[in-house]
């Protein structure tokens, strides 16, 4: 009755749970703790429109503002982003291809339209990067284009580039504290030489950080679905793995996923990856932390979760006001649940708790927290 009630409670809570002996799967379905990318959903729609309309009144009145263009093509592709997808449909894409044809022929050549060229491909590939590359050599103290530059020299191998550029990323704190102790224990999430599938920026960059420039979990083979689109990168993950080019290469990002799972090396899926992606194998994935176990078997991972909390993840920057900290409630609620000691299940509770109250969802984890 208890491994019954367990389970009940986890599919409330967006979580699927299999017998208490096979360990508590998790069913991608969950919408309250699932947090897609940081830079993903920044602010409501309205303020992006305002923040374009400021801009384009701006330049009109002057129309050589290179930064004035970037701000206003930023606002208007933000403002078409949806909560677990950074889409832009036609009618957006129209408008920015309006704004780069605008902006070539105000500042042709310069800084502004080069990175916007590179914007507007909407993909890593290697035409697009060189866009990237050139706006890089006309302003290389442009901090926002520092990570991917980055990317660009680990497609192309380019390993003296890539710890450079990690340095740099690192030391200017574009990703915080916070950020790096979640990639962090993200890493540790994952078992010896295992694959960890990611999407996005704040989910992907901190991961190359920790293995560049830290020379930490190197073992572990990161696969971000949004640079397969990069021919480079995915010759050099076929090139690592069983999986052959043509099969995330070219194709769809979740025909891409298929394949992935589908090589002999265990597989996680990033808690950050988006739920269209992750949807279908909502009942073959075990939480191990922040990350989740692919596995067509059972998987009793609630020893090796309670391990990797207790004594691999870092815990100095849980408490930060960084979004994507919400998701360390899905491992801390399994870990609730499973626990039998009164003292280590109060001390879940307690952090549940307060990661609940620092982003509202105290009413939510009261279904589960007792």
């Amino acid at each position: 009755m208890k491994q019954r009630l367990l389970a009940i409670i986890l599919v409330m809570f967006g979580l699927h749970a299999l017998a208490q002996n096979a360990a508590p799967s998790v069913n991608y379905e969950y919408n309250l703790f699932n947090n897609t990318n940081a830079e993903v959903k920044i602010a409501e729609p309205f303020v992006f429109q305002s923040n374009a309309n400021f801009w384009q009144a701006e330049l009109q009145r002057n129309a050589k503002n290179e930064q004035a263009w970037i701000n206003y093509y930023q606002a208007v592709k933000f403002e078409s982003f949806e909560e677990h997808s950074r889409d832009v449909d036609d009618a957006t894409q129209a408008k920015l291809d309006k704004i780069l044809a605008d902006t070539k022929q105000n500042v042709a050549n310069s800084f502004a339209d080069n990175y916007l060229s590179y914007l507007n491909a909407g993909n890593k590939s290697q035409q697009s990067l060189a866009f990237l590359e050139k706006a890089y050599a006309i302003n290389p103290n442009f901090v926002e284009i520092w990570d991917d530059i980055l990317f660009k020299y680990y497609s192309e191998g380019r390993t003296k580039k890539v710890k450079e550029l990690s340095v740099k990323l690192f030391e200017s704190g574009v990703y915080t504290s916070g950020l790096m102790e979640y990639n962090q224990n993200v890493l540790n999430s994952i078992a010896p030489n295992g694959i960890l599938v990611t999407y996005g920026n704040v989910d992907s960059y901190p991961l190359l950080i920790w293995q560049q420039h830290f020379n930490i979990r190197t073992d572990i083979t990161i696969i971000c679905l949004d640079w397969l689109s990069n021919e480079k990168y995915a010759k050099s993950i076929s090139s690592k793995t069983k999986i052959k080019q043509n099969q995330i290469f070219g194709v769809s990002e979740s025909a891409a996923l298929e394949a992935i799972t589908k090589q002999g090396k265990q597989v996680y899926f990033s808690l950050t990856l988006p739920p269209q992606f992750s949807k279908k194998f909502s009942n073959e994935l075990y939480c191990t932390g922040l990350a989740m176990l692919y596995s067509k078997i059972p998987v009793a991972n609630v020893q090796s979760l309670k391990s990797n909390w207790e004594q691999l993840f870092k815990k100095d920057y849980i408490q930060s006001f960084e979004d994507i900290n919400r998701n360390y409630l899905i491992p801390l609620v399994i870990l609730y649940q499973s626990e039998q000691d009164v003292t280590k299940k109060a001390d879940y509770k307690l952090w549940i708790e307060q990661i609940a109250e620092r982003y509202g969802e105290s009413i939510t984890t009261k279904k589960f927290v007792r």
